[in-house]
């Protein structure tokens, strides 16, 4: 349906060959990305897969420093989400009895909290 309009099919056929070979590299590895993530769940607990996954924005926003310094954006926002989502990430992944404890919370709100987690 995208191909039908005159304006779009224009710039898909003006993409060079160099660049669909890049599309088909990024397609293949995304694809293989999503398997593992998929395997990874099946085997592992979701409460260490979604920090592990979530260490991928880091090294891709080292990754884009290193190799595409000049076309891509790193300034505070990307840094600050980037820290936000790891903490956030983290965060889940911490036992609900260590929280509770550390933040000493009274008895009766701590057995309210862990009946809305569970």
């Amino acid at each position: 349906m995208i191909l039908l309009s005159p304006s779009l099919r224009r710039n898909v056929t003006s993409v060079k060959w160099e660049s669909i070979r890049w599309f088909a590299y990024s397609g293949v590895a995304v694809a293989a990305a999503h398997g593992f993530m998929y395997a990874a769940l099946a085997v592992a607990p979701i409460m260490i897969v979604i920090p592990l996954l979530q260490l991928s924005l880091v090294f891709r926003l080292f990754f884009s420093a290193w190799v595409n310094p000049h076309h891509e954006i790193f300034g505070i926002k990307v840094i600050v989400g980037t820290v936000i989502s790891m903490v956030g990430a983290c965060a889940v992944a911490v036992d609900t009895d260590f929280i509770l404890a550390a933040l000493r919370v009274p008895y009766p709100l701590a057995q309210v909290l862990r009946l809305s987690v569970t």
